[in-house]
């Protein structure tokens, strides 16, 4: 390999990385862009399918009447749109684990998706629904996003919108995940004090990294992989060359 071929490959890896590295760039913001219109044309769901999330629940005064949730499983079997079906398992006060497999509608609010799930990237001033009983309208309300912030979650910042609502006799007071429409926390007052606290999710992960920076990331190492390839290989040719001259002129 000649001098000048070899810096040709060097300028052409170069470019190559330059050029690979602002496609990836435009990519992410084309994905970004159509996600942020697809979320203000229609309310959707934000979870997907293989989705759960875990709760530690409190109750005060403890009920002694029935058994009551203190820990709690949602996890995501399917979803078409808003519609989603969950599997709830629930570990009780008693000791007995319970498990019902439901379908619901984050748009409607209909149970299971009730409180806990709620259409994607809702902006503060946006209603969303909360419908315990369809067929009974005093058990629908009307919940309006009063705000919005950032709140860390299980070592994690996340995007959360909160709303302050009553609801079936209860004063109200929730947390959800922006991105994901899932609750995280919520505290209810009335014949008793709830408190729900999300406990373990798989919906991010603990470090928080964008999949996309993810990709870029892999993209580079290969870039440059290649670039040390060829650079080594452009090295080793030269230096045989430089071998077999001196061979040549000390056999003269």
């Amino acid at each position: 390999m000649s001098e000048r071929l070899f810096n040709q490959l060097t300028k052409k890896c170069f470019s190559l990385a330059i050029i690979t590295l602002v496609c990836i760039l435009l990519l992410e913001h084309f994905l970004f862009l159509n996600a942020d219109a697809a979320s203000a044309n229609a309310y959707e769901a934000g979870v997907r399918i293989g989705d759960w999330i875990e709760y530690n629940q409190t109750w005060n005064p403890t009920p002694t009447a029935f058994a009551y949730p203190l820990l709690i499983k949602r996890e995501i079997l399917n979803v078409e749109g808003a519609v989603l079906t969950i599997n709830t398992t629930q570990a009780l006060s008693n000791g007995t684990i319970a498990s019902e497999t439901k379908t619901g509608n984050v748009v409607e609010g209909s149970e299971p998706c009730t409180v806990t799930f709620i259409p994607a990237n809702l902006e503060i001033g946006d209603v969303t629904t909360l419908r315990y009983n369809p067929d009974d309208p005093s058990k629908i309300e009307s919940v309006t996003i009063n705000g919005e912030t950032t709140k860390t979650y299980l070592g994690v910042e996340r995007t959360v919108i909160y709303a302050n609502f009553s609801y079936m006799g209860s004063e109200n007071l929730a947390y959800w995940d922006k991105e994901k429409g899932a609750l995280l926390e919520i505290n209810v007052l009335g014949t008793y004090e709830i408190i729900t606290t999300v406990r373990g999710t798989n919906m991010w992960t603990a470090s928080g990294v964008n999949p996309l920076l993810g990709f870029q990331a892999m993209v580079l190492i290969i870039i440059l992989m290649s670039l040390a390839f060829i650079l080594l290989y452009g090295y080793m040719q030269s230096t045989r060359r430089k071998t077999s001259r001196r061979k040549k002129k000390s056999s003269h």
